[in-house]
């Protein structure tokens, strides 16, 4: 049980914060600070470009990254969205990533610059399919995602309230082991 009654999903944290206190830091990396009506606003923007995208409730995002703002704009707007993350190891090979996009079966790959090259080779060795979504983590305004989401969403951040459940998956981890894959 959550302590706030009107957060049951991953997807209603951000929501319950823009509320509560919409003007606080929800992050910070290096310089940039996001606040919660910022994360709101933004992962409601994703959430709707992920569903223009052809993406159905139920897929995992994949995402591919170092730390980054990014990954929670992604994430609450792939819950948003009824979806879950798949956060990819970014030290993963492209064949390693392969094997890994096999299973995830992701519609989206959103991907760093520095690693859309491996994503790329990954799908070429990959027998699914997936659009990839570059960014640039350390540039704040046209990082990437705005043009993905311009040419899907334009400004529109409303929020899409998919029907969740709470039982749904929300982040889809994939570790490596000593026996196996």
């Amino acid at each position: 049980m959550w302590r706030y009654a009107d957060i049951r999903t991953t997807a209603d944290i951000v929501r319950h914060w823009a509320k509560e206190n919409p003007e606080g830091r929800a992050l910070t990396y290096g310089e940039r600070e996001v606040s919660y009506r910022e994360l709101d606003s933004r992962s409601s923007r994703i959430a709707r470009a992920i569903q223009a995208s052809g993406a159905q409730p139920g897929s995992a995002i994949g995402f591919l990254a170092k730390n980054s703002v990014e990954f929670f704009e992604v994430w609450f707007g792939a819950m948003k969205a009824g979806c879950s993350i798949a956060p990819f190891n970014w030290r993963c090979t492209a064949h390693e990533l392969a094997r890994i996009i096999d299973d995830a079966r992701p519609p989206l790959v959103v991907a760093s610059e520095e690693f859309a090259g491996v994503a790329g080779e990954a799908e070429q060795l990959s027998d699914h399919r997936f659009e990839i979504v570059a960014f640039d983590p350390d540039r704040a305004e046209g990082d990437g995602l705005d043009g993905w989401l311009a040419g899907r969403v334009d400004d529109d951040a409303t929020d899409p309230h998919v029907p969740l459940l709470g039982t749904e998956t929300a982040l889809l981890a994939y570790t490596s082991g000593t026996t196996g894959r």
